[in-house]
């Protein structure tokens, strides 16, 4: 939230300084979360299926890409550069103010890197179910 808060300030604020001062802390909240989220995420993810979940994060943070500025250059025909951060950092605030409605989130995010391995298998069991392996025969 403090993300989406500081990219509209940023589009409200006149002066540089404020401007440089509003990034940055876009800057270290992107990071943050980045960081600390992903990494929480990522080792939370039973091993044997962290590669297809993270495959399909990286599709979707590519889509996010190609979407997120495909939507600003079409805001920015009708709107002002000011008003296309404002908007966009009121968004932001609004669509991260959803991770308190994640159930357990905040217990979660409080586990260290140790405890928060293997996460997802230990509390959603029945999500993790590995398939049998078919043996296949081969004949020649």
């Amino acid at each position: 939230m403090a993300e989406g808060l500081a990219l509209a300030t940023a589009g409200w604020v006149s002066s540089p300084i404020a401007v440089v001062l509003a990034f940055i802390c876009v800057g270290f909240a992107n990071a943050s979360m980045g960081l600390v989220g992903a990494t929480h995420r990522s080792l939370a993810i039973p091993q044997d299926f962290r590669v297809r979940i993270l495959a399909a994060s990286m599709m979707t943070t590519q889509i996010a890409g190609i979407v997120g500025p495909t939507i600003a250059g079409a805001a920015l025909t009708h709107w002002t550069v000011d008003n296309v951060y404002s908007c966009f950092g009121l968004a932001t605030c609004l669509l991260a103010s959803g991770f308190v409605l994640i159930p357990r989130s905040r217990e979660f995010f409080a586990l260290n890197h140790e405890q928060v391995k293997d996460w997802f298998r230990h509390e959603y069991p029945h999500a993790f179910k590995s398939l049998p392996v078919l043996e296949s025969t081969q004949t020649t």
